[in-house]
């Protein structure tokens, strides 16, 4: 009874943490999507695993049979999860309408077409570097999937475009939640530059055939409905096409060739009429944190501390630390095509281990929501977008992954707060040059009225 009973007591506990969440910072901080996450993987996990529920497509490579016995310990941890972020919750002071409306204008008048620009133009920097280094045969069309992410294969050599390989759907997620924000705050001037440039990303990660696919959909679907809070049609449309592009993705990785020329062959395979009975189908993808974990407990191994420490510790680039010559020898994986999840890796790796991927989450979490609603600037749409892939990847990806976007996250709340700084220091400039031009003005007082009848007298 206990076995059945306690792992639906743990999703009731992560169920009531995220309900508190959602009241106190809103349903859109990240604090509150990461207890919401949760609850959706040990729910999904729970029915799949308890057989309440059996989908009519497992749209995933990850294991689900005989992880009944690590049912409890599965649910135990989740809870531990959402439970520990309680006290980061409460820390946070509670975000009423008028926080929300402040950051909406905020948005508004922070968007100013110099600084929007400029941001485009690093974009498009990297975006050329990309396109010109590429052999965009490969873009066309390829066979193996992954093929398209090899530097060597495509002929990357560019330090740019190299860089663009590793965030080129993040910035084309960036540039379509520019274009709606610019959409939204009336300078539609600048929103052909972002369609430009976010389609080039749009079309890399559709050949790419990633599951990232869906930030480049969900991100302008937030921005909507953060200016707009209601649903609409374009609102329905954009969930709509999220949802696809994650089926087009896991559809087109099981074709033997991937790119542009085959997105036809894979959006036609995708079967809408059996997958419309069952959304848990899609869920086997999205929310199989619980499954990975389980899987985890059941492998039990043991890490190398070099492995442990380069995961969780090292900022170095891999060819500076030694990284694929770690990975290749010391990586555990669940199955071939299946790595382990962060949170799974640092559970096996100890427990201070754990406890320390999880502090460095909810302070980076309760930062980016602090800079939301409390002192947005420029950098809180990619912040907000970055918060959302590290969620996902916690669960789904090993923690070196998830390490390197923590440090992408902290490199950028550093440089929001030198900016502000700058632009404090410029606003200070600014008063004290025009308290020194209104000394120097003459000033001109009208005579009294006895100096002008003496003037007439005269």
């Amino acid at each position: 009874m206990s076995s059945t009973l306690l792992p639906w007591l743990c999703c009731l506990v992560d169920g009531l943490v995220a309900y508190l969440a959602i009241r106190r910072t809103t349903a859109v901080s990240p604090l509150s999507i990461f207890c919401i996450f949760n609850t959706a993987c040990l729910a999904y996990f729970v029915l799949l695993v308890g057989e309440r529920v059996t989908p009519s497509q497992y749209l995933s490579a990850m294991p689900y049979f005989g992880l009944r016995p690590y049912m409890l310990r599965t649910s135990a941890i989740f809870a531990l999860l959402n439970l520990m972020a309680v006290p980061v919750i409460y820390s946070v002071p509670q975000i009423k309408d008028a926080n929300f409306t402040e950051l909406q204008n905020r948005l508004r008048f922070l968007l100013s077409p110099q600084a929007i620009n400029a941001i485009l133009a690093i974009f498009a920097l990297l975006t050329f570097a990309h396109a010109v280094d590429i052999d965009l045969g490969y873009m066309w069309r390829y066979q193996g999937y992954m093929t398209l992410r090899n530097n060597d294969i495509v002929g990357i050599s560019n330090p740019l475009a190299a860089l663009y390989q590793k965030v080129g759907t993040l910035v084309g997620a960036a540039c379509f939640g520019i274009a709606a924000l610019c959409h939204h705050s009336k300078r539609h001037k600048l929103v052909p530059l972002a369609l430009l440039i976010g389609t080039y990303g749009l079309l890399y990660t559709l050949a790419a055939a990633s599951r990232s696919l869906t930030l480049i959909f969900i991100l302008p679907a937030a921005v909507r409905f953060f200016f707009k809070k209601k649903i609409d049609i374009p609102l329905i449309t954009m969930a709509a096409l999220s949802v696809i592009s994650i089926l087009y993705a896991l559809k087109a990785r099981g074709q033997p060739e991937l790119g542009l020329v085959h997105v036809p062959d894979a959006l036609c395979a995708i079967e809408f009429k059996e997958l419309s009975g069952s959304i848990l189908s899609l869920l086997s993808n999205i929310a199989q944190g619980g499954l990975v974990l389980a899987n985890s407990i059941r492998i039990d191994s043991s890490f190398e501390f070099s492995y442990k420490a380069k995961s969780l510790l090292s900022p170095l680039p891999g060819a500076l630390d030694g990284w694929p010559h770690t990975l290749a020898t010391y990586q555990h994986r669940i199955t071939g095509a299946n790595p382990m999840g962060s949170f799974s890796e640092a559970w096996l790796f100890g427990g201070i281990w754990f406890l320390g991927l999880f502090a460095g989450t909810m302070y980076l979490l309760r930062a980016v929501v602090m800079q939301m609603f409390f002192r947005a600037s420029l950098f809180t749409v990619p912040l907000y977008g970055l918060t959302l892939l590290l969620i996902y990847r916690l669960h789904h990806y090993p923690a070196r992954i998830s390490q390197r976007i923590m440090l992408l996250i902290i490199v950028m709340l550093i440089a929001d707060v030198l900016f502000a700084r700058w632009q404090a220091r410029q606003q200070l400039r600014e008063r004290r040059r025009r308290r020194a031009l209104q000394r120097r003005l003459p000033t001109f007082r009208s005579p009294r009225p006895s100096q002008i009848s003496t003037a007439h007298g005269k």
